[in-house]
């Protein structure tokens, strides 16, 4: 049996997961003004991509293990917080297939 304080750990760590990345961002990419190069563009969709699976994954497990602990009440944050992060996702006009593609797209191609 899982304890409450690992699933709500979890969640925490969801919710640091924007700031990890603006951070992570801000290491791997280039000056303000210049061009990045192949290597940048694929560290940064290494980040993106890491970032969306995180952000997708946390609240799926969340839900699932909180189900199967009948923890309903962290199982039902766990589903507020995967439906508050797609609809997020939604209103800024980005799908969630869309930032795995686009990820995926900037580490095999090297571009943005």
């Amino acid at each position: 049996m899982v304890p409450p304080l690992v699933l709500a750990g979890l969640l925490l760590v969801w919710l640091i997961t924007p700031v990890v990345w603006l951070l992570a961002t801000g290491f791997v990419s280039p000056h303000s003004g210049t061009e990045p190069n192949p290597e940048q563009v694929r560290a940064q969709g290494w980040v993106n991509l890491t970032a969306a699976v995180i952000g997708e994954l946390i609240p799926i497990v969340t839900i699932a293990v909180g189900l199967l602990a009948r923890r309903r009440v962290l199982a039902g944050i766990g589903g507020m917080a995967f439906l508050a992060s797609n609809l997020a996702l939604l209103f800024l006009g980005i799908p969630v297939w869309q930032l795995f593609s686009h990820a995926i797209n900037m580490i095999v191609h090297g571009r943005p």
